[in-house]
Parts: C-alpha cells; structure tokens; sequence
C-alpha cells in the first residue's frame, strides 16, 4: 500500500467553494454592522454547519470585536473558546444547558448564527422557538439576514466583519460583562455515577489541545454541559443520529492530527451499545501507535431508545461485554502496556480522573463506567418530557 504525507493533500487541494460577489460581501458587512449598532440584547451562537473547517479560526477573534454574550450549539461545540467571559452554555431549544440560554436567545433582537444546522438533536428535538426576523445566518454559500438572501460566503465575510467591528466605535466601546459559568460540584449523595455530576466532572478532566469525540445520544446530549478549556477541539454528529459514529471519528481524526503535528491527547466518549458497532476502530487507533482515553457509559442498552419508546422492550437491551479489557483484545502485542477499568460509584470515578496515568494518556485506556439505564442528563430529560406532555 502507498502512503502518502498529509501534506501533500494539504499543498494540492482545490477550493471547491466559488467567490462570492465582492458588492454582496461589502453589503452584508454594513447591514450586520447597522443591525448590531441598532441591537439592544445581541448574541451570538456558533454552530457546527457551513463546513466549520474554513472559518473557525475567525471566531474566537469576533467575539472579542463583538463583546457580546456567545453560545455554541452541540454541532458547533469545540469551535470557541469557552472560557471566554462572554460564554453563556449550549444552545438546543428546551435541551439547552444553561437553562438561562433559552430566554437569552428568546429575549434577543438580533442574533448573528455561524453556521446554523438545523437537525434533530441540534435543536432539543425542534423545540427552538425563535423570531426569525431577528437572525442573521451565515452559511457556506449564501448569508440570510432576516428575510433577504445574500450572495456571500461565510469564510470571506468573517475576516471582512471582525475588522468593520473593531474599528466602530460605537460596537468598539462595548464594556458589558456577562455572568460567569459556574459549575458547583459535590459527588451524588446516592454515589452512583449520575449523569449530571459526570458531565460537569469531566470538565476538569480535559485539557488544552485535547481531542474530544462524542457518540450521538445521551453522550451527545450530556458532553454540553461540560465546559471545554481553551485550546480544546470537539466533535459529534447529529445530523443523522447514527449511532457508532464515534469510535471511527475518533480513529480519522487522531491520524490527521498526528500526521499534521497537532495531536496531543484524545478523549473518547461513547455508549457501549454504539461501541459494539464499531469497536474494530479501537485496532485503527493502536495500528497507528494512538494511545487514547475512553470512556464507555455502561447503561445496560440504549437509554436514549429507551426515552423515545420502549423502557422494558428486548431491542433496547444490550449483550454485555467487558469493556475494561477491549484493547488487552485489540493490542495484545502491547498487551502488557494497556490498561482498563471498571468503575461502579461516583467516587471511584472521582479519584481515577485525578489518577495521574488516566491524566496523561501514555498507554490505551478504556474506562466501564456503570450507570443506571433510566439516567439521563438534565437536558434530555427536559425535551422529552415536553415531548411526552403534547
């Protein structure tokens, strides 16, 4: 087989994206300046649309020329820094964490959205309510400002948009502080490994530079409400909601990583029924000497099947595996290297995410994590309530 560089992909790519209308570029920019000088509430929500590769670089510099409150959606996680003062949590309609992100985008009177996509799991199960009137969508191909579509791209308006806002001066002055994210943490007094308390725990886990991969459903749903250091990049899928999707992402994106010089640790976080699908990827990752940390929710079956139908139906339940000892299976060569754990209450957990081996990702790793199977994060819960209630 003949391996080619990165680089060379890199150095020969075609940008299949054609020029916008310079007019077009320079008519969006003056509206969006207008509209946000008019603005009383403005935000901002960062999705994961619009093929994210080609401008999230310029995000983190608009918000600092906008100096307004920022969400991010579950696509667009892992695109802005969100340790910025200016982050205000997750945004998916009724499954949006923080709660307080429901009336801030309800109450806003212009919201600038970065590739917004609009799919199932991206909007709490469609139970966005917004005024459309209100927003301004930049995509790949075109802009939409309320009612009128623009022939302009996002990744040539952004660079344009950053220095007409910096050099305004009314937008320029904006001195507006926002509440700070703040994540109170005790272990469950029922110590179990409750989902609330896993996904805020993690947030001290993970690191700068890390790569976090995250399965679609309840890990999809939990990993918002765990706030991302900066530095940190992630990805999920919920365009089509199929499950083992995450073993595989996470093998293609490490690789890329490594061969373009920016891997430095990668976090796994799936459920092991989206595991077996795909758990052939673990001999991908150790083929290419990655040395991941995964984390399996052991809920007995799929808990997010479970919500939408069938709490006690057979297809719902799993064959249980030990998932401590996949890459003993898939690593024998370096067999004596690997290590697995199988952790039952929240303190277990607790101490083992300050384990300075677990911390530092030197060997592969996969951690069983035992959870009950009617668990589900806050978030999830709330939508499928609604849902039910209809």
């Amino acid at each position: 087989m003949q391996r080619y560089p990165v680089s060379i992909l890199v150095q020969n790519s075609l940008d299949a994206c054609p020029p916008s209308a310079p007019e077009s570029e320079a008519a969006v920019t003056t509206e969006i300046v207008s509209r946000l000088e008019l603005a009383k509430s403005p935000i901002l929500i960062v999705g994961g649309g619009a093929a994210r590769a080609n401008w999230a670089e310029h995000v983190d510099p608009l918000i600092q020329a906008l100096k307004i409150p920022f969400l991010v959606t579950g696509l667009g996680k892992g695109i802005a820094d969100e340790m910025s003062p200016y982050y205000q949590g997750c945004y998916a309609g009724e499954g949006s964490w923080l709660r307080s992100a429901i009336g801030l985008v309800q109450e806003a009177d212009c919201i600038l959205w970065l590739g917004n996509y609009p799919s199932d799991f991206n909007t709490g199960i469609f139970t966005e309510k917004l005024d459309r009137c209100t927003i301004i969508d930049l995509q790949r191909f075109f802009v939409n400002i309320g009612a009128t579509k623009y022939d302009a791209r996002i990744n040539h308006v952004l660079p344009k948009l950053i220095p007409a806002l910096s050099s305004h001066y009314p937008l320029a002055q904006r001195t507006k502080q926002n509440p700070q994210v703040d994540q109170q943490l005790s272990l469950p007094a029922s110590n179990k490994i409750e989902q609330d308390w896993l996904w805020s725990r993690l947030t001290s886990y993970l690191r700068p530079g890390d790569l976090v991969i995250t399965e679609t459903g309840t890990a999809q749903v939990g990993i918002t409400a765990t706030r991302f250091p900066s530095g940190c990049h992630g990805w999920t899928q919920s365009v089509y909601g199929s499950i083992g999707y995450a073993a595989g992402a996470a093998a293609g994106a490490a690789i890329a990583a490594k061969e373009t010089g920016k891997y430095k640790r990668l976090v796994l976080v799936t459920g092991e029924g989206s595991l077996q699908l795909t758990v052939q990827a673990f001999s991908m990752l150790t083929r290419y000497r990655i040395v991941p940390v995964v984390f399996a929710l052991n809920n007995y079956g799929y808990t997010i099947e479970r919500y939408f139908r069938g709490w006690d139906a057979k297809y719902n339940d799993i064959p249980m595996w030990d998932y401590a000892a996949l890459f003993k299976a898939f690593a024998p060569d370096v067999e004596p290297r690997v290590k697995g754990y199988k952790v039952t209450t929240a303190e277990e957990l607790d101490e083992l995410l300050s384990d300075g081996e677990l911390c530092d990702s030197v060997v592969p790793q996969c951690v069983d994590m035992i959870m009950d199977p009617k668990d589900a994060p806050e978030t999830m819960r709330t939508v499928f309530e609604g849902k039910n209630a209809m």
